[in-house]
C-alpha cells in the first residue's frame, strides 16, 4: 500500500454493462484505497449494478437528479476529500481507460 490514501473517482451513467468489469480491474490494485461510484441518476443502475460486487474499497453514491459527468465527478471530488485521500484519480465507467495504468500516475506523485 502507498504511503497516501488514494481514490479512484468513477461516473456512472448508462454503464451498466461494463461498470462491474471497471470497478473490479480497480480493486484489484493495492494502490487504491477508496472506489467511489457516482450513479448519476442512470436509469439503468449502473450503480446497483456495482453494488452487486459487494466490494470492501466501494462506495456508491446515488444523485436524484442528473448532472452531467462534471457534475458526478464533483461528487465524487468531495466525497473522496471528506475520506481525506491525498490523491484523487478519475476514470470513465464504460471501459475506455484502462485502470492497470493508475499505479503509473500515482507514483510520480508519491514521489
Amino acid at each position: 500500500m502507498n504511503p497516501v490514501k488514494t481514490a479512484v473517482v468513477v461516473p456512472a451513467y448508462k454503464v451498466t454493462e461494463q461498470i462491474g468489469d471497471v470497478v473490479s480491474s480497480i480493486h484489484k490494485l493495492d494502490s487504491v484505497n477508496h472506489i467511489i461510484v457516482v450513479d448519476d441518476k442512470c436509469p439503468y443502475f449502473s450503480g446497483k449494478e456495482a453494488e452487486k460486487l459487494n466490494l470492501k474499497k466501494l462506495i456508491v453514491i446515488y444523485h436524484d437528479e442528473n448532472k452531467g459527468v462534471g457534475g458526478s465527478v464533483i461528487t465524487g471530488y468531495i466525497k473522496a476529500m471528506e475520506l481525506n485521500c491525498d490523491i484523487i484519480i478519475k476514470i470513465d465507467g464504460d471501459g475506455q481507460m484502462e485502470s492497470r495504468y493508475i499505479p503509473d500516475f500515482i507514483e510520480p506523485l508519491v514521489k
